[in-house]
C-alpha cells in the first residue's frame, strides 16, 4: 500500500517534470561545467569484461540475445531514433564498453573514444534529445554515467584535452538531467538505477557531498524495502532484473564505503546476503543465469544478460545466506550434471530475452543445461484459439509437486484455466535422469472445444540442428551431441527454425473439444 501511494505521487511528479523537459529552455538548464568532477576519484570497473564479446564487437559480428543479425554500432550510435529499441539502450548505456576493455589494446581505447564522441556530438546538435526515450529514459542515463566512470581511465587515458573536458562537461550534463527528472520516475527499477549514478557521481566530486550521499542512502533503503518480498526477490519476478539490483547493491556499497562510514550496517548486509541466495538458485549449469521474463510492467529492454564471470565475481565477495524454499513463482531440478529451471506463476509480460517467438500459455516453461552446455533457452506450450494465442491469467488455479523416482527428479505441473469461450486443463511432467544425461517431457491438453497446440522448443545460441529425420532431431554444441525425440498423435505440422540466432522448433497438433491430447519429447546426451 505505501509503495502504491508513492507510485502515485511520482506519477503525477512525472506529468510534471515531463512539461518542463519539452520547455525550449530545459537544455539551458544542465550545467555543462568540466570541472565538477575529480578524476582521481573515479573508480575502476569491479566487473571481468568477456573478451570473447569483445572482439565481436570490435569485429562487428556482435549479436544481441534474441537478434539473427549482427549489431551495427555506428548505425545505432548515428540513427537513435530509427534503430531497434533494444539495441539502441544497449549501446547507448554503454554496457559494452567492459567487454571491449578486456580486449585491450590501442584498437579498442580508440574505438570506444569514437563511439563516446559521436554520442556526445550527435545529440548536442538535436534539438530535445532529453525527449529521446531509448537513450534518455532514466535507467540508460543512469547505467551510462556509471559506465563511463568506471572506464573513464581505460578510454580516456592518452587522449588530448579536448576530448577529456568533452567528456567531463557531458557527465556533468547528464548528473544534472538526473537530478531533475529522477524523482518522476514511477518504475522501481529504473529509479534505483538513476540513484546508482547519482551516487557515483556524489563521491567523484571535488566538494564534500555526505549529506546528499545519506539522502540518496535512504531513498536506495526505501526503495528496497517496499520491492524485495520476504525471501528477498526482486518485484519484477524476473532473474535478470533481480541480478542487475544485487549488483547495483554490491556497487553503491563498493563506491559509497569511501565516502561515508556505514552503508545501512547489517540491514544491508542481510538483504545483499538473500539476494545472492537466490542468484545463486538462478544459475545454470554453465554459470549463467535464468532468462525468465517477469512482471515489469514496463517496456524496458535495456538490461543486458550478464555472462558466468560476471555472476562469479558477484557472488564471490558476499556471503550467501541460508534460503527458504524457492523463490516464488519458480522451481529447480537440479543433478551434478544437468539443471532445470522452471516457471511456476502466470507472467502476463515478457521480456525480450524470452519473446523469441509469439508468447505461449506462460506457465510451467523452462530452461535447461546439461554440463557446461545451456541447450534449452525456453520450452513452452501455445494454445490458438480462432486465431488468437491463449494466456492463462491469474485466476488460474495451479498445482506444482516434486518428487524423486527410481530413474530420476520429477516434477508435476497442473492447472486449469475457466473462462467464458472455453475450460482449458494443462498437466506437464518433467524427469531429469540421476546421471544428468537424458530429459523426458509428457504434456496433457484437455479443452472444452477445439484449438490448435503448438509445443515449441528454443534452443540457446550456439546450437546446431545437424539433421532433422520424421521424429527426431540431431543437435550439437560444441563437442557435444544430443538426440531430441518426440511422439504424439495427430501432428500436422512440424515449424523448424535452423539458421537463426536461436534454433527453436514447434509441433502443431489440432486438440478436438473433450479429447486430451498427450505428447512425448525427451533430449538425450550421445556424447
Amino acid at each position: 500500500m505505501r509503495w502504491s501511494v508513492k507510485r502515485a505521487i511520482d506519477t503525477l511528479h512525472f506529468y510534471r517534470v515531463s512539461l518542463i523537459k519539452r520547455s525550449t529552455f530545459y537544455r539551458f538548464s544542465l550545467d555543462r561545467s568540466h570541472g565538477a568532477f575529480d578524476v582521481d576519484k573515479f573508480i575502476t570497473d569491479p566487473w571481468a569484461g568477456n573478451p570473447k564479446t569483445g572482439r565481436a564487437i570490435l569485429d562487428c559480428s556482435f549479436t544481441v540475445c534474441g537478434d539473427s543479425e549482427p549489431l551495427n554500432m555506428l548505425d545505432t550510435i548515428l540513427n537513435r531514433p530509427l534503430s531497434n529499441k533494444k539495441n539502441t539502450r544497449y549501446v547507448t548505456s554503454f554496457q559494452w564498453i567492459r567487454d571491449a576493455q578486456v580486449v585491450g589494446g590501442n584498437s579498442s581505447r580508440k574505438y570506444v573514444r569514437n563511439m563516446i564522441l559521436l554520442f556526445i556530438n550527435g545529440y548536442r546538435t538535436t534539438r530535445g534529445f532529453w525527449l529521446e526515450p531509448e537513450s534518455w529514459d532514466n535507467a540508460t542515463v543512469g547505467e551510462r554515467i556509471v559506465n563511463w566512470i568506471l572506464s573513464y581511465q581505460f578510454f580516456a587515458s592518452g587522449a588530448n584535452d579536448k576530448f577529456q573536458m568533452s567528456v567531463l562537461s557531458s557527465l556533468s550534463e547528464h548528473f544534472s538531467h538526473l537530478q531533475k527528472c529522477y524523482a518522476a520516475e514511477v518504475d522501481p527499477y529504473s529509479k534505483l538505477i538513476a540513484i546508482k549514478a547519482l551516487i557515483y557521481c556524489y563521491c567523484s566530486m571535488k566538494t564534500n557531498q555526505h549529506r546528499k550521499i545519506m539522502r540518496a542512502l535512504h531513498e536506495v533503503r526505501e526503495i528496497i524495502g517496499a520491492c524485495l518480498d520476504d525471501g528477498g526477490m526482486f518485484i519484477t519476478g524476473s532473474p535478470i532484473d533481480h541480478f542487475h539490483i544485487f549488483r547495483s547493491l554490491l556497487e553503491i556499497r563498493f563506491i559509497a564505503k569511501g565516502a561515508v562510514a556505514d552503508v545501512f550496517g547489517d540491514e544491508f548486509v542481510n538483504v545483499i546476503s538473500k539476494m545472492a541466495y537466490i542468484v545463486r538458485f538462478f544459475r545454470l549449469c554453465d554459470g549463467s543465469i535464468s532468462r525468465h521474463s517477469g512482471d515489469s510492467g514496463t517496456e524496458r529492454e535495456s538490461q543486458f544478460v550478464p555472462d558466468r564471470h560476471m555472476v562469479d565475481t558477484a557472488l564471490s565477495v558476499v556471503e550467501i545466506g541460508n534460503g527458504v524454499g524457492n523463490p516464488v513463482g519458480f522451481d529447480k531440478l537440479e543433478t551434478k550434471k544437468s539443471t532445470i529451471i522452471i516457471n511456476t506463476k502466470p507472467r502476463m509480460i515478457r521480456s525480450y530475452f524470452n519473446s523469441l517467438s509469439e508468447p505461449g500459455i506462460n506457465i510451467f516453461d523452462f530452461e535447461a543445461s546439461f554440463g557446461s552446455d545451456r541447450l534449452l533457452n525456453r520450452s513452452d506450450i501455445s494454445v490458438i484459439y480462432n486465431g488468437f494465442r491463449t494466456r492463462i491469467g491469474p485466476d488460474a488455479r495451479s498445482f506444482t509437486k516434486r518428487s524423486v523416482t527410481e530413474k530420476g527428479l520429477l516434477f508435476e505441473g497442473e492447472t486449469q484455466f475457466p473462462n467464458k469461450f472455453f475450460n482449458l486443463a494443462m498437466r506437464r511432467e518433467i524427469e531429469l535422469a540421476l546421471n544428468g544425461q537424458r530429459l523426458d517431457c509428457i504434456d496433457f491438453i484437455l479443452v472444452s472445444v477445439r484449438m490448435d497446440a503448438c509445443f515449441r522448443l528454443v534452443f540457446e545460441s550456439g546450437v546446431d540442428i545437424k539433421s532433422i529425420n520424421k521424429r527426431s532431431m540431431l543437435l550439437s554444441v560444441g563437442a557435444s551431441e544430443y538426440m531430441f525425440t518426440y511422439s504424439a498423435e495427430g501432428v500436422v505440422c512440424v515449424t523448424t527454425e535452423a539458421k537463426t540466432a536461436y534454433p527453436s522448433i514447434e509441433i502443431w497438433i489440432p486438440v478436438s473439444g473433450g479429447v486430451a491430447l498427450e505428447m512425448k519429447w525427451s533430449i538425450e546426451c550421445l556424447q
